[in-house]
């Protein structure tokens, strides 16, 4: 096939993506229309820069987000591929001089250093705007607590049939810590003590229900006696892959790269499923 024909062959398998105008992600929009985006003084580089975006989205941009600066893998001789990949990067490197614009005026307004956020840091902004995303976690006491808790989000997990056993087995591990705090033992912790304690367990679980607010307990019985029988047990093989999604995520939150998980994660090793929750 001549390079011709393969410039048609990519030209038709790409060209659903030039039927749709080009946007703002849902999420850049949101961090756009953020209220830590009207900054002042004690306001985070990030927040700087997503103002200085939606300056230059309003105006140079004309509403659109900068250029990233790079191609994709085309069939084309070797001339016009660098002649187009020059002419991306030369409006690439207009577009983060219009943000950095941006970003001085808006740190000379707001009193702070103009070296405050360096070119290299704007240069990254640009480049991954399109994957822009703040995260917002809930603390635990939030979570716990049943005036915070998201009674309605535990309810339909409780009883969707895709989260109704890992939803069961969040609640059954915040009541073992109930019942560890009581009893300063793990359920199951002594054989001849399982029998009492799967009642008490299943009692602790429906309180944590109730006070969220989230209606009668549907929590299983057979899960509330697997867990006593559990007897707070540690499977090598489930903790490495926990301690591996754990150093994963402590990876993301130090380098600021990728999306961190929001919520609590539950593994189910019994099922080999996953759940993320937002309670």
């Amino acid at each position: 096939m001549c390079h011709m024909e393969e410039n048609f062959s990519e030209a038709l398998s790409n060209a659903s993506k030039v039927w749709a105008p080009p946007k703002t992600p849902s999420e850049v929009r949101s961090i756009l229309e953020d209220e830590a985006a009207s900054v002042n003084k004690e306001s985070d580089n990030y927040w700087v820069l997503a103002a200085a975006l939606k300056r230059f989205i309003d105006n140079e941009g004309q509403g659109q987000l900068p250029i990233e600066g790079s191609l994709p893998d085309m069939t084309a001789t070797t001339a016009l591929y660098l002649d187009l990949q020059r002419i991306y990067r030369e409006q690439a490197e207009r577009d983060v001089a219009a943000v950095a614009k941006h970003v001085q005026d808006i740190l000379a307004s707001i009193s702070r250093d103009s070296g405050a956020i360096s070119s290299s840091e704007i240069r990254m902004f640009c480049k991954h705007v399109r994957c822009l995303r703040v995260v917002r976690y809930r603390s635990l006491e939030e979570e716990f607590t049943g005036s915070s808790c998201r009674s309605d989000s535990l309810r339909h997990a409780l009883s969707a049939e895709d989260s109704a056993t890992n939803a069961s087995l969040y609640i059954l591990l915040r009541a073992v810590d109930q019942f560890f705090s009581k009893h300063r033992r793990w359920p199951g912790l002594y054989e001849q003590e399982i029998d009492g304690d799967v009642p008490a367990l299943k009692h602790i679980a429906t309180s944590i229900v109730q006070d969220c607010s989230s209606g009668p307990a549907l929590i299983p019985d057979d899960l509330v006696g697997e867990m006593c029988r559990f007897g707070a047990g540690e499977l090598h093989c489930v903790a490495a892959v926990m301690g591996g999604m754990a150093s994963q995520e402590a990876i993301k939150l130090i380098t600021n790269q990728f999306v961190p998980i929001n919520g609590t994660i539950i593994y189910n090793a019994m099922n080999s499923t996953m759940s993320v929750f937002r309670f």
